[in-house]
């Protein structure tokens, strides 16, 4: 998830582009990504490390 977040922090201050660029490459890779057969349909809350911020 960090390209997704950095491409965000890219993108997101053009003001021509920026937001929609973002929106029509993210709907289709959150679409995939979330999907119940999608490479994380076997994921659990359980033993995640959240990091120190």
């Amino acid at each position: 998830m960090e390209g997704p977040c950095r491409a965000w922090e890219h993108l997101r201050p053009d003001g021509a582009t920026g937001m929609s660029a973002w929106s029509d490459h993210a709907a289709h890779h959150m679409s995939v990504l979330l999907d119940p057969g999608g490479p994380f349909y076997n994921a659990t809350c359980t033993n995640i490390a959240i990091p120190n911020i």
